[in-house]
This record gives C-alpha cells, sequence and structure tokens, in this order.
C-alpha cells in the first residue's frame, strides 16, 4: 500500500518531539506546559504512524479523541475526566505502537527511519503502561506503594499526577532497573509489572535480531 505525503523523515520527528517532551515536562509538572507537550506529541505520533491512507482516518480520529480529552479537563475539572483522558491516550498510544512495529517489520532494509521507528515504539510502550498503571490504581487504591516523598497515601494523587510518576515506575521496570521505591502490592498490579518487565526484553532481543536481519538482507 502507498505510503501518504507525510514526510520522509517522520519518525526521527517523533523521537525528537519525545526526548523533549522527557527533558521539559518533569520540570513543569502539574501545569499546563504538560498537556502543550502532551499535545505536541500526539501530533507528532499522528504523523508518523499515518503510514497508509487506510490507517489515516482511524489514527486521526483517536489523535483528536486524546487531545479533546487532554484539555477538557480545563472545562470539566473532574478525576472522572482526568481518567477519561489517560484511557483516551492509552488507546492512541497503543495503536500507534501497533503501526510503528509493523512499519518497521514490513521495512526491507535497515535506515534511520526505521531505528527512530523502534526506538519510538520502545519510548511509546512505557508511556502505554504508565496509562495502564494510573488505570489500575485509579480503580483500585492501594495497588501500588505510596509514591509521594511526603508518605500521603497515593490515592489522593489527581489523575495527572499519576500519570507523572508512573512514567518512571514504568520505564524503571521496563528497562529492569527496579529502584523499588514503588512497589507493586496487589496481585494484578505485579502480574502487569512482570509482563512489563518481560516485555521489555523480549522486545529488544526481537528488534534488534529484526533490524539486523533486515541490514543484511535476511
Amino acid at each position: 500500500m502507498e505510503t501518504t505525503p507525510v514526510g520522509r523523515m517522520r519518525m526521527q520527528a517523533l523521537l525528537l518531539t519525545l526526548f523533549v517532551c522527557f527533558a521539559v515536562t518533569p520540570f513543569f509538572e502539574g501545569k499546563w506546559v504538560a498537556d502543550v507537550t502532551g499535545t505536541v506529541v500526539i501530533i507528532a505520533a499522528f504523523g508518523a504512524a499515518s503510514t497508509t491512507k487506510a490507517d489515516f482516518a482511524v489514527v486521526l480520529v483517536l489523535a483528536a479523541l486524546a487531545i479533546c480529552t487532554i484539555w477538557q479537563t480545563y472545562w470539566w475539572p473532574s478525576t472522572m475526566a482526568g481518567y477519561l483522558a489517560i484511557s483516551s491516550d492509552l488507546a492512541f498510544v497503543g495503536l500507534v505502537i501497533v503501526l510503528l512495529l509493523s512499519y518497521v517489520f514490513r521495512a526491507r532494509g535497515t535506515t534511520r527511519e526505521t531505528i527512530a521507528a523502534a526506538s519510538c515504539a520502545y519510548l511509546l510502550i512505557g508511556l502505554m503502561w504508565a496509562d495502564v498503571f494510573s488505570l489500575l490504581e485509579g480503580s483500585t487504591p492501594g495497588s501500588f506503594s505510596p509514591i509521594e516523598a511526603q508518605g500521603s497515601a497515593i490515592n489522593i494523587l489527581s489523575p495527572r499526577e499519576l500519570v507523572a510518576r508512573f512514567n518512571y515506575f514504568s520505564f524503571t521496570t521496563l528497562s529492569t532497573v527496579g529502584y523499588g521505591d514503588i512497589v507493586p502490592l496487589s496481585r494484578p498490579a505485579r502480574s502487569l509489572a512482570t509482563f512489563e518487565a518481560i516485555s521489555g526484553q523480549l522486545y529488544i532481543a526481537v528488534l534488534i535480531s529484526r533490524l539486523v536481519g533486515q541490514s543484511t538482507g535476511k
């Protein structure tokens, strides 16, 4: 299927956007800057994931929904609105990951774009799991150990604050660093954390094999 004219460096642009987001957002936690950077990431991900005309409409709808739910919290400042934004982001990011990996596995050779696409998918997997953990803690408070520095309970945190803290937990789990300052307590939380850790290692093993195979023409 023919690709849509969204630019030949769309994967690299998304990768750069993600790195800028990771570098900037922590210094403005809980402020509108996080929503701006999140919106920019969604737009960049939309451009990167819309590699075919068939994907364009579905990605556009989910991207628009994710952006709208982010900003609706300013007009509907409630916990429900916050979790709706997380759910919409989860659906969008999940689809983008599938499309990026499909792009990598369909590629006939290893280029900067395929490497960037594989890197973006890995980073987005970390963000996706942060959404999953946030929804789990929101629906079942106490699934994870308290993560406030002052020792206050996690279930008093807003959905935005949960995602910010679970981003950290997700990437330490995905990379199997596991500092141990945030601990899954419930059985579902432990199972999900274990699955993320395993998927992170399998991702690296499988993707490296695939990229090497592409570079050698196998």
